[in-house]
């Protein structure tokens, strides 16, 4: 009665978890997965069963995949790899991966010798995958407004520096040059004390737009309160 309540429990956790838990074999293929599998990726339980893990895997993370799926089985060591799972194309969320944190440790029989080799006692390996969709956003806003005007979103002060740095040493490398303007508004303050400063960051806003159409791609547009001065001028 015990062992029946204590799978009842553990059953219970499993099919409530709020993360994908699975389980392959040695092959890499799907032997369990956790109802989160629906909700998260679209995929029916079913339809991923003796699939390989990397089915449902975005191609330019296969190979940490494959890495992943070896990786417990010849190190007997708990693996962590950030991976983009792909979504059942009929799924509703439009989405067409999430991106996870999935973590995996090898299946071990615990009543074969000590001295067997580690590779003959792995069974498989199972895993937890954890969508972390909103904290890899959330990074990307931090990173982003470190490095760009908020009002105009062009690269700020900081963002300008490491082009004009990269610029002017590859201008050296080619024996090139570097060109840099300075573009200031003229009577920007009266448009402030006439319209208001809602009007002033608007027109401020629809001048870098203007700007961004009128450069080539390895172009940079920056605004800084504080003037730059470039090294050597």
């Amino acid at each position: 009665a015990q062992l029946a309540q204590s799978e009842r429990l553990h059953r219970f956790l499993v099919d409530h978890s709020p993360d994908l838990v699975y389980a392959l074999d040695e092959q890499g293929q799907f032997v369990f997965v956790n109802p989160r599998v629906v909700t998260l990726l679209g995929w029916r339980r079913e339809e991923l069963i003796g699939r390989p893990f990397t089915a449902i895997v975005h191609e330019l993370d296969r190979v940490a995949a494959q890495q992943l799926v070896m990786r417990p089985a010849e190190h007997r060591e708990l693996a962590n790899v950030e991976l983009r799972l792909l979504r059942r194309r009929d799924a509703q969320d439009p989405r067409p991966w999430v991106v996870t944190m999935v973590s995996a440790v090898g299946i071990y029989r615990d009543d074969e010798p000590a001295a067997t080799p580690a590779g003959a006692r792995c069974l498989g390996s199972y895993g937890v995958a954890r969508d972390i969709t909103e904290r890899k956003r959330a990074e990307e806003m931090i990173t982003f407004q470190a490095l760009h005007d908020q009002l105009t979103g062009l690269p700020n002060r900081r963002l300008f520096k490491d082009h004009l740095d990269l610029a002017l040493a590859q201008a050296a490398r080619r024996g090139a040059k570097v060109g840099v303007m300075f573009i200031d508004l003229d009577r920007f303050k009266l448009v402030n004390d006439t319209y208001g400063h809602f009007e002033g960051d608007e027109l401020l806003k629809s001048f870098a737009q203007r700007l961004r159409g009128c450069i080539r791609a390895s172009d940079t547009v920056a605004r800084s309160v504080v003037p730059i001065i470039p090294r050597g001028m």
